[in-house]
């Protein structure tokens, strides 16, 4: 096989371990409402109470990873171009720490991201002292 087309199958299993962990949560959040329909059908305050709460932890948690994190930095606020910011945001990188958990060949292989954005990617990285992963998430 060839290295492009190692790059797309492991683009691929990044996609799907995803995919497949977004529908685990959906999955349970659905679970969880069930249970809460049987437990308490006629109780409309105890209902929307618990679906306050559950609001509230996935927009904790969606803060927390992704505006929060005091070990990373939004990239939105780097000074990048809006064109690459855009494409890293398609690609669900959002902040400095989801820069280094990747490899350079991950983001080579990203649709829209030619060598004009690559060595804009790669200056601003090294302004801060970051690199690519060596051992990049699946």
């Amino acid at each position: 096989m060839t290295s492009e087309a190692e790059e797309r199958h492991a683009l691929l299993r990044d996609l799907r371990a995803r995919y497949e962990n977004l529908e685990r949560q959906a999955s349970e959040i659905a679970e969880l409402h069930a249970a809460l329909d049987a437990a308490a059908p006629a109780d409309p305050t105890v209902k929307l109470w618990s679906e306050k709460l559950l609001l509230e932890s996935l927009s904790q948690t969606y803060a927390h990873r992704y505006l929060d994190s005091e070990a990373s930095e939004a990239l939105s606020n780097w000074g990048i171009s809006r064109r690459l910011l855009n494409i890293l945001h398609r690609q669900g990188v959002y902040r400095s720490e989801h820069l280094t958990e990747r490899a350079e060949w991950q983001f080579r292989a990203m649709q829209g991201l030619g060598d004009a954005g690559m060595r804009e990617l790669k200056q601003l990285m090294r302004e801060r002292g970051l690199t690519f992963s060596e051992r990049p998430i699946a």
